[in-house]
């Protein structure tokens, strides 16, 4: 993105630059200067623009230069957006996970409680079930989905 940016910025400049002598290009005297010096001071430029609010070094000048660089402000905030929503999807779906996972555990600790089972086979039996809820975690499949998975001549080994 920022490659594309920098380009784009460069581009118009560039074209400003031929009538209109207060572009960033020739503000910064760079016409003269060789291309690579050129694309670094660009992608210097996209990127302070999309990680910061810029450094105002490298400003725009024309209209047309603004307008990219407008252009170029609203690409970046959506993205950046859009980053930031995704983690927090990511991070919601986790919780929801594990927010299950503890309501069965505590279900199944009211059950064993309510049955009256001896404290030692409680423990037991949460111990196991933790352990099996961390294996179907591992695989994200239980015995049927991974049954279902297989072909029937490998499915009818297993049996």
């Amino acid at each position: 993105l920022a490659h594309w940016m920098a380009c784009l910025f460069y581009m118009i400049s560039r074209q400003e630059s031929e009538e209109n002598p207060n572009s960033w290009i020739m503000t910064q005297r760079l016409l003269d200067r060789p291309f690579t010096y050129r694309y670094i001071t660009s992608i210097y430029w996209a990127i302070t623009t999309m990680l910061t609010v810029g450094y105002g070094d490298v400003i725009p000048y024309t209209e047309n230069e603004k307008l990219v660089v407008m252009f170029c402000m609203m690409v970046s905030c959506i993205m950046f957006a859009y980053i930031v929503g995704s983690i927090g999807n990511l991070v919601t779906q986790a919780s929801a996970v594990e927010e299950g996972l503890r309501t069965k555990m505590m279900n199944i600790n009211k059950f064993l409680t309510h049955k009256r089972i001896p404290k030692e086979m409680r423990l037991k039996v949460r111990r196991y079930l933790e352990h099996a809820m961390d294996e179907k975690k591992k695989f994200e499949m239980d015995e049927t989905e991974l049954m279902d998975a297989m072909s029937a001549p490998l499915q009818e080994e297993l049996k």
